[in-house]
């Protein structure tokens, strides 16, 4: 086994059925490989690490990480990320949310935790990613972009 899918594994739960859930080509596991080693490279423990994540694809991340993890409502990560730095400042609060979680039902949360910048950490924006031919979601960069399984 690489070096790279050792680390990786270090920080996995092995009670998970693997492989993931997440589509082919999608970013997911990219943004998860990318996230398990930046918080080894900090030198981060297991138990000081909090990760919030929302609902949808992203939000599954949080099953598959032997962290402290917390798998919120629709569009409301940042809120409980908020209380838990708020609770216990020392811990390193990491939140996952899709565009909807975000920009959509928490765009509103999402304004305000940047007003407080009390140091809990979004990330990962899908914003490639839409899953039917309906409207437009938050972040869409126009009518042709964020196409997923062919749609138009």
């Amino acid at each position: 086994m690489a070096d790279i899918t050792k680390l990786i594994h270090h920080y996995l739960r092995h009670d998970k059925k693997f492989p993931h859930l997440w589509c082919p080509g999608c970013g997911n596991g990219i943004v998860l490989g990318a996230l398990i080693r930046a918080i080894d490279d900090l030198k981060y423990a297991k138990d000081e690490i909090v990760l919030v994540s929302g609902i949808g694809c992203s939000g599954r991340m949080s099953v598959y990480v032997d962290f402290n993890t917390l798998h919120t409502t629709h569009g409301r990560a940042l809120t409980f990320a908020t209380g838990i730095k708020l609770a216990k400042p020392s811990l390193k609060v990491i939140v996952i949310m899709g565009d909807g979680d975000a920009l959509a039902i928490g765009g509103n949360h999402f304004i305000h935790a940047a007003r407080r910048n009390i140091d809990d950490r979004p990330d990962h924006q899908q914003q490639y990613f839409r899953h039917d031919r309906g409207p437009a979601f938050p972040g869409h960069a126009g009518r042709n972009a964020g196409h997923h399984h062919g749609a138009s």
